[in-house]
């Protein structure tokens, strides 16, 4: 195993500085596949760890409140109707809705989050039906 000098790290380091956000997605992916790993893991553990520490997450409480997440689209799935769907939802601008679909490569997101159950229910079938896959959660 080779050791990295500290001179290699601080170019490394602003290396990544100068990187765009696009440019910074395409490296997490490629670490993500090079090491096996999902830098999208540990905010899940350490949501349902700050969950369980409030007490939120106790197992005999009913759940009353839902997120919505986008987990990709569907082969078929005509994007533009993708985003013009999550724009309306989100309240959003459409080059942001189309942001957070191309996002979704990465890891789910959140389209609603705290809202009731037939509310995601809805919201699924919306966009199920425009071609996105979902999550409820």
């Amino acid at each position: 195993m080779s050791t990295v000098n500290l001179e290699n790290k601080r170019q490394l380091i602003d290396s990544i500085k100068n990187m765009s956000v696009i440019e910074l997605a395409q490296l997490v992916k490629e670490l993500e596949q090079e090491f096996g790993v999902s830098a999208a893991a540990p905010v899940a553990v350490a949501a349902t760890s700050e969950a369980s520490a409030s007490g939120t997450g106790s197992a005999g409480a009913a759940k009353t409140e839902y997120t919505v997440k986008l987990t990709g689209l569907k082969p078929d799935a005509k994007k533009v109707d993708v985003i013009k769907a999550v724009a309306r939802l989100k309240n959003i601008k459409v080059m942001e809705a189309k942001n957070l679909i191309d996002d979704c490569a990465n890891a789910p997101q959140i389209i609603l989050s705290d809202v009731n159950q037939s509310k995601a229910k809805e919201t699924e079938a919306e966009l199920s039906g425009v071609g996105a896959t979902i999550e409820i959660s």
